[in-house]
């Protein structure tokens, strides 16, 4: 036999722990605290820059709905129906469009950051600015890996474990 049949064969992966990537609420809330402490230090000290203020509404999006990353960084405020709690979800992993419910957990974030954004109608909901530290000035796509490493960021900070990641939300 000149093929060696068993080449293509390959060891399974091995199985990951769903539940050491995932946070509970009061990690959560212990996040948002170092996330809170670390800003106010930042802004103190005059620092302009790094001022993530997307950060707690796109954590707790996906902590309290489940979404992921990417779904997260392209919401458009047209896909968002705040009278009827509902968000439209047009760029899936999979491409098939769904409607997700606001749960009541999560609805006054993002009223607060509607608020802080003046209210919008359309464009992206989440956005880096060119105004360091502000939600306002030109608008420009949040990278779903920016995203993830300053979540990771925060998670070491806090003292969490270092297998918890931004996926593990919507698990949680």
């Amino acid at each position: 036999v000149e093929d060696n049949v068993c080449e293509p064969i390959r060891y399974p992966r091995k199985q990951e722990k769903t539940a050491e990537k995932m946070i509970n609420k009061n990690e959560l809330r212990k996040l948002f605290r170092v996330f809170k402490r670390r800003q106010r230090e930042k802004i103190r000290s005059g620092q302009n820059t790094g001022l993530h203020v997307w950060f707690k509404p796109i954590v707790a999006l996906g902590f309290y709905q489940g979404l992921r990353v990417g779904e997260i960084v392209q919401l458009n405020w047209l896909d968002v129906g705040l009278s009827e709690k509902r968000l439209h979800l047009t760029r899936t992993k999979n491409g098939e469009q769904r409607v997700v419910p606001v749960r009541k957990e999560y609805l006054h974030y993002l009223r607060a950051w509607h608020r802080l954004c003046g209210r919008p109608t359309e464009g992206l909901v989440f956005f880096k600015s060119n105004k360091p530290g502000r939600h306002t000035g030109t608008k420009r796509p949040l990278d779903e890996d920016h995203v993830s490493k300053t979540f990771k960021k925060y998670v070491r900070e806090a003292g969490l474990p270092d297998t918890v990641c931004f996926h593990g939300l919507r698990h949680a």
